[in-house]
This record gives C-alpha cells, sequence and structure tokens, in this order.
C-alpha cells in the first residue's frame, strides 16, 4: 500500500501512532475521513492554514496533513467558489492559530465551540492569504452565580471551581450557511448561540433559558470580535476604533474600511487593543426558573467616510427588534401542503389536514412533535370529516372551516400559533 494510504487508513483504523503529532491538549483530531476532508477544506481553501497549523489544529503529524492534502487535492491555489456566494462566507474557526495577537495570558486553550470565521469583502489578491474576523459567541457569561461560562482557560469558572470539565462541542452546520451551537451546563442552564449570515451583514441571536432551580440575574455576556485575521486592522490600538453603543467598530489602516459590531439589549461597547478585538457585550433579563432570554446581535463590513451615518441606516433596519428568527431545523416528514391546521396542544406542536389541490383528496394524516425537528405520524387516516375543521373550545377566538382548502387552521383550546402559515416546501 502506498505510504500516504497507510497514513490515512492508520488514522481511521485504530493505528494512530505514526499520523499523531505530540498532539497539542487543545488539538481535536478528525472523526472520520470525510471530516478530514471537510475541516481540510475549510483550514486550507478558506483559512489559508499552513501544513503545520493544520498539524497544530488536528493533532495529526506534518506528514500525515500533507498525505490528506495531496489524496484530497486540496491546497491554497485550488479553493473552489463559496457554496454560499449569495452571502457572507461564515465557517467554524478551526483552532490551531490563536485568534488574537496579544493579551495570550487572557486566553489559554481557546475552545473552537463559540468561534465563528466571517470573511471580509476585502480578500488578497495574494492566494495564501484570507481576511476575515473571528466573532466568539460567547465568550463569557457571568450570572449572580459567578462566571457561568469562559470559552478559555485563565480565569476560574463555577464549574472549574468545582472539578467539572465541559465536553467539546461543535457548530452545527444548517443550510443556508446557518450555524447554530448548543450547550446544557451541568445546573440545567442552556444557552444557544445561531449565526445566519445575509448578502451584507451577519445576524446572530444567543439564547438563554433556565432549567436551574434558582432565579438567574446579572446576565452579562462577553461577545468578542476579533481582528488578527483581517489585514489592516490589526494595529494594537484604540486609536482606530469608534464606540457608540450599542455599535462597536474599527478601521483599516486607510481609514475607510470598517468592520461593525453589535448586541442588543447593550451593556458595553469597548474595545481591547493588544488583541486587538472589538466588544458589543449585552445583558440577558433577568431569567426565572423555566424560562428563556434573548439577546441579539449584528456584524457587517462598511467602507465609506462616516461610520456613525452608517451606524443610523443600521438602526433604521431594525435588526434588534424582537421578531422572530426562522432557521430550517428539519425536512418536514409529511407531503406538502397548503392551508393546513397548526395548533400548539398538550406541549406538542400538530399538524393536519389541508389539501394537495383541487382535484386531490384532502390528507388524513395527522404529525405531532415536541421541538419541531422530530415529527411522529400519529395516524395517517384520522377519522371524521376532513374537509371541516369545527373548534370546541370555550375561549376560541378563531373558528371555520378550510372547504376548498381556504381553513388555515383550528385552534384545539386556544390559539397558540399564528394560522396560514406554509410550513412546508
Amino acid at each position: 500500500m502506498p505510504r500516504l494510504l497507510m497514513l490515512i487508513a492508520g488514522l481511521f483504523l485504530g493505528s494512530l501512532a505514526p499520523v499523531l503529532a505530540d498532539t497539542p491538549e487543545n488539538a481535536r483530531p478528525p472523526a472520520s475521513e470525510n471530516d478530514l476532508k471537510a475541516w481540510l477544506g475549510n483550514m486550507v481553501w478558506r483559512h489559508k492554514y499552513s501544513v503545520d497549523e493544520v498539524s497544530a489544529a488536528t493533532g495529526l503529524s506534518g506528514e500525515a496533513v500533507s498525505a490528506a492534502m495531496q489524496k484530497f487535492d486540496i491546497r491554497m491555489d485550488n479553493s473552489p467558489p463559496a457554496e454560499t456566494s449569495d452571502r457572507l462566507l461564515v465557517l467554524p474557526y478551526p483552532g490551531g492559530r490563536h485568534p488574537r495577537i496579544g493579551f495570550l495570558d487572557g486566553a489559554i486553550d481557546p475552545q473552537r465551540e463559540t468561534k465563528v470565521s466571517v470573511f471580509t469583502p476585502w480578500q488578497p489578491d495574494d492566494k495564501s492569504q484570507a481576511s476575515y474576523v473571528v466573532a466568539d459567541i460567547p465568550e463569557a457569561i457571568w450570572s449572580n452565580l459567578g462566571l457561568t461560562y469562559l470559552t478559555h482557560t485563565h480565569v476560574p469558572t463555577v464549574w472549574s471551581k468545582q472539578g467539572i470539565a465541559l465536553p467539546r462541542q461543535e457548530w452545527e452546520q444548517l443550510p443556508n450557511g446557518v450555524l447554530r451551537m448548543k450547550r446544557v451546563l451541568p445546573n440545567g442552564i442552556e444557552f444557544e448561540a445561531v449565526i445566519e449570515p445575509q448578502k451584507d451583514h451577519v445576524t446572530m441571536a444567543l439564547t438563554l433559558k433556565n432549567g436551574s432551580s434558582e432565579m438567574l440575574s446579572d446576565l452579562r455576556v462577553q461577545n468578542c470580535v476579533m481582528l488578527k485575521g483581517a489585514p489592516g486592522f490589526t494595529e494594537q490600538t484604540n486609536d482606530n476604533k469608534v464606540m457608540q453603543a450599542p455599535y462597536s467598530a474599527s478601521h483599516d489602516t486607510s481609514g475607510k474600511r470598517w468592520v461593525i459590531t453589535a448586541w442588543s439589549p447593550n451593556h458595553r461597547a469597548w474595545g481591547n487593543p493588544l488583541c486587538p478585538c472589538l466588544h458589543s457585550d449585552p445583558k440577558f433579563p433577568d431569567c426565572p426558573p423555566g424560562e428563556t432570554r434573548t439577546v441579539r446581535g449584528w456584524l457587517s463590513f462598511y467602507e465609506g467616510d462616516d461610520v456613525k451615518q452608517e451606524f443610523a441606516r443600521i438602526d433604521s433596519l431594525k435588526w434588534a427588534d424582537a421578531a422572530p428568527n426562522w432557521v430550517k431545523v428539519t425536512n418536514a416528514p409529511w407531503q406538502a401542503r397548503d392551508s393546513q391546521g397548526e395548533v400548539v396542544f398538550d406541549g406538542k406542536m400538530w399538524i393536519f389536514g389541508g389539501w394537495y389541490g383541487s382535484y386531490e383528496a384532502a390528507p388524513r394524516d395527522v404529525w405531532s412533535s415536541t421541538d419541531g425537528q422530530d415529527w411522529q405520524k400519529v395516524t395517517s387516516d384520522a377519522p371524521g370529516n376532513t374537509a371541516t375543521c369545527r373548534c370546541r373550545s370555550p375561549s376560541r377566538t378563531r373558528c371555520g372551516s378550510w372547504e376548498g382548502g381556504s381553513m388555515g387552521g383550528c385552534p384545539i383550546t386556544r390559539p397558540a400559533t399564528q394560522s396560514g402559515h406554509r410550513l412546508t416546501e
């Protein structure tokens, strides 16, 4: 067997000694050959990692990395177009290359599961370089309990003080370039980050659910945008930054190009010149047990002379309003239809009825889900007249029939969802 195939086979058949380097504590070996190929594309094609940097991120020896790059034909100079070319490119940050220039003792062993790379519109002509910023969402969460979460090691958290190590996680990659990460802490507190790229900006949402038995207050969040990976933005100074809460912005050496970030509700806008980085740190409202709170973020790039006017333009978009943040989480298992019934009842969401077309029999199947992602077919042949929906709730505020498919939904106990939305594609 050729040396290249031996190295790859050794990695995934258990003979790790020939292919693993002196593994750094923070390295993450790929879980499979497909995983290795995907991360190599991320690191080499997009981030322009050297072999040594890939080795640091994966724990693989330089020889194994070079062999894998040859096998998959992945080089800095042959990167394909991004799959999401109609929007900004956002990828999980792979680690292995520290995202800071300075203040490294304030970010020991940075974990990659909270970090995403947002690639700027100003990519260098030199194929060996890339231009991106790294957003750490969240870098830290404080509460009345103390330092509740920290994505690196230099300050003890409520968990490290108890000798509890949090498991490593990875970003979930959803359609249209959306990234999602969810973590459940040992006391039941959950937080979820959703990063959604658009054509000229990135929207972000951070949601916290209090699954503990204690009231949570003073919920301050630290969200960091690190500039090391963006040529022209690496000066270690705050003289190139403008803070106008909730906006935090930095310009490059030309003074014309800007990185802008914001979070709401805002606690503090600031910058660390040593990293260098931008902060727009939000604060969750107090959260009783069982309840959920959300803060919303923005990241964009601007080229021009008046960044404060750009702040005003962004403000006019009402990006921080508490509007629904729709994310595709599954491919619906039922046949696409129109005007189906959509209700929440007995702790589940229910889908039923509707119509396929004017000359087709109406569907009789009923589906339910506790989370909107995993759906169970309750029945494929519901009894009764499927052409008519009757409300029997004494508190009903909306009712009717969908003869011919005109009824958008029929609440069972009370209106729980907006009717008439098409949930299938």
